[in-house]
């Protein structure tokens, strides 16, 4: 298990959503399986959780951009520095997502899965 009091799991589709973000869900039905997919979790640190809380992924976006963490950070914004630098080609495979549908959530479910294969050279 991971234990830092500093650092969330965060749910990007809240796992305790209002009304209104259940509605808003493009499969309402299915909401709560879709809160609970490895493409819906990132991980952020705490004080930042805490102001972001339940708010829909609009709302949440600006809390990211303060993240520390590279993929929690990309999710709004793809990182930069100079040209053909090593952050910049750790991050080329990164998706950058506007909105926060059953579909987005998929993709970066399977950009993570690319990712740690890369990582670990797993090969398919």
């Amino acid at each position: 298990m991971y234990f830092n009091r500093a650092v969330h799991i965060e749910h990007i589709l809240s796992q305790t959503p209002t009304a209104e973000a259940r509605a808003a869900f493009d499969k309402p039905a299915e909401y709560a399986s879709y809160a609970e997919k490895l493409g819906n979790l990132t991980l952020l640190e705490r004080t930042i959780n805490t102001s972001v809380s339940n708010d829909m992924y609009d709302k949440k976006k600006p809390g990211y951009l303060h993240s520390q963490f590279l993929l929690t950070k990309s999710l709004v914004e793809k990182p930069r520095v100079g040209t053909n630098t090593q952050l910049n080609r750790a991050v080329d495979g990164l998706i950058q997502f506007d909105t926060w549908n059953s579909t987005d959530i998929e993709e970066r479910q399977q950009m993570l899965v690319r990712l740690a294969r890369e990582v670990w050279q797993i090969d398919r």
